[in-house]
């Protein structure tokens, strides 16, 4: 609100704070009661909202933590088949030769990681006679069962086929 009193302006606030009091008759100052908004709670917040509050959002922690540790354990793949096939890979992996590089004019390299092969470095050859580096290749062999390279499945190539398709 404002007044214009006199060729002046005179800005005026109200205070929401004051409904349901009275005011005393003073200097520009008027007997009656302001209601003008609502009026404040004066009481503290309820504890227990709070609480309500907390438990919600830990409740909530608590799912999604469950939901993800589901979802790990399902993509990890860990049934018995996997695990079994796991270790028909490793089993693979020491009926397979290696072979210590010996320099050659050609300059081959590991197909995994693209480094050349330096002498005296130890070489996985898979029985499709593909060779890379025992380092780069075994832990593919252990998960995936193939050549990088041909797709030649080890396992069944070293263990006779029994597993079937």
């Amino acid at each position: 609100m404002v007044y214009i009193w006199q060729d002046m302006i005179y800005p005026t606030l109200t205070l929401w704070s004051t409904c349901g009091r009275t005011y005393g008759k003073g200097y520009h100052e008027w007997d009656g009661v302001v209601c003008l908004g609502h009026q404040e709670n004066e009481e503290k917040a309820d504890p227990a909202n709070f609480w309500n509050f907390f438990y919600s959002i830990l409740l909530t922690l608590m799912i999604l933590v469950a939901i993800k540790t589901r979802l790990i354990d399902v993509g990890d793949g860990d049934s018995d088949i996997e695990r079994s096939l796991r270790k028909l890979a490793q089993e693979s992996l020491m009926l397979m030769k290696t072979r210590k590089y010996k320099y050659d004019m050609s300059g081959d390299i590991c197909a995994i990681c693209l480094d050349q092969f330096s002498r005296k470095q130890k070489l996985r050859v898979l029985p499709c006679s593909h060779e890379f580096h025992t380092k780069c290749v075994d832990p593919w062999l252990v998960k995936n069962r193939t050549c990088p390279l041909c797709k030649l499945n080890i396992v069944e190539t070293l263990h006779g086929g029994f597993l079937g398709n």
